[in-house]
């Protein structure tokens, strides 16, 4: 399976939460990740 996008209320705030099940590793902030490497 792929990206999944929800929108979430958090408090006032509204934002787009991404999930990503192919993800082995994120940064901090969540805008970068790694992915494992499929062999073609």
């Amino acid at each position: 399976a792929g990206t999944t996008i929800d929108f979430e209320k958090q408090g006032i705030n509204h934002i787009f939460v991404y999930k990503n099940p192919n993800a082995t590793g994120e940064c901090g902030c969540g805008e970068s990740f790694t992915t494992t490497q499929v062999p073609i």
